[in-house]
């Protein structure tokens, strides 16, 4: 949010300079460098509708319409005609994206830091969440931020529960208080992205639970038939509980999945039924534990919540342990999964995924 706000303050500001003497023509070039940049890389992280993601203390009501700066930065949010698929990690910023031209999805994951380490104050704890659209639709998505007051809205929005990842022995991943304020934070390893036999994923670490014993890696990958499987491999000693948590747009159905049935031991098993534009998908896990449906709120503005349902996902058991949930097309084929033996991967859907 406040790139694209400073982005457009400096369209502003090149303007101002194009209407100044002829000396100035010269800073107005050097702004324009500047806009270039930071016009492309807001262009690679917006969503398929051309607005940005919610992470941190972003909201979508503050700047201009993020495809109107895009547009007088003569830099398009998006390029619909194309119908390759891109994967990419911006490492500056600690993101990573899937993004699928042809069906209008997009991933973007938060592999990175809190934040910088001089300013975290609109930093929350989100390491290894995402973002994902289907369809042009916001289908997970992150919380998001309705008041910067202090109080308990304020502190559920910064807090692990409010995003789409995982938490350790009900332990927040970093150390929240007050409006604006972070003590000890998470550690992240390196971003990894590629493409395997048509498969696009991406992979980061967290290593902010290495206190508990325990290191959190995650990896999503997109099938070629427009499946996202979202892969969490836990390190580690000890008994742990581990709670998963997925946040659904509003305008997402959600409704338990009745008839379910596997052909193997192998093959993820349907939980839940998500309709939206006329289309359904299914929400498929694999390993053993509980799912839950909660109620939470999304908020896209300032003093915005609306109601939004959650999937929760408990487990608790003896680590190292992997959990595994997919969202796939209502009919397209059942993703099987193998354990390999004495490997660092599984076998996802006949392809190895890399774990650690």
């Amino acid at each position: 949010m406040y790139h694209a706000w400073i982005l457009d303050d400096l369209l502003d500001v090149r303007h101002l300079f194009e209407a100044c003497p002829p000396d100035a023509r010269e800073c107005a070039s050097e702004v324009s460098k500047c806009i270039e940049r930071m016009a492309r890389y807001l262009g690679q992280i917006v969503h398929p509708d051309g607005e940005i993601p919610l992470f941190n203390d972003s909201q979508l009501d503050v700047t201009r319409p993020t495809s109107q700066i895009l547009s007088d930065a003569e830099t398009p949010a998006t390029n619909s005609g194309r119908s390759a698929t891109e994967v990419r990690a911006l490492s500056d910023t600690g993101y990573a994206i899937i993004r699928d031209f042809a069906s209008r999805s997009f991933l973007i994951f938060d592999c990175g830091p809190l934040g910088p380490d001089y300013q975290p104050g609109h930093g929350h704890s989100d390491v290894l969440s995402y973002e994902l659209a289907l369809h042009g639709q916001r289908v997970i998505v992150d919380t998001g931020v309705s008041s910067y007051e202090p109080g308990p809205e304020r502190h559920y929005e910064r807090s692990t529960a409010a995003h789409n990842t995982i938490r350790v022995d009900r332990c927040e991943q970093a150390e929240i208080w007050g409006s604006f304020r972070v003590g000890r934070r998470p550690a992240v390893g390196r971003i990894r992205c590629g493409e395997n036999d048509g498969c696009q994923f991406v992979r980061g670490a967290h290593l902010g639970y290495q206190r508990l014993g325990v290191i959190h890696s995650r990896a999503i990958i997109r099938l070629n038939n427009n499946s996202w499987v979202f892969v969490d491999s836990l390190r580690g000693k000890g008994r742990h509980k581990l709670e998963s948590f997925i946040h659904f747009h509003p305008a997402i159905q959600v409704q338990p999945c009745t008839d379910v049935h596997t052909s193997s031991a192998e093959t993820m098993v349907p939980r839940w039924i998500l309709q939206f534009g006329g289309l359904r998908y299914l929400l498929l896990t694999s390993g053993s534990g509980t799912t839950t449906q909660t109620r939470a709120w999304y908020s896209p503005g300032f003093a915005i919540r609306l109601p939004q349902c959650v999937i929760h996902w408990t487990w608790e058991g003896q680590l190292p342990a992997t959990i595994l949930y997919a969202l796939a097309p209502e009919g397209a084929s059942p993703i099987t999964v193998r354990h390999l033996a004495n490997s660092t991967g599984i076998e996802l859907h006949k392809v190895f995924v890399p774990l650690d």
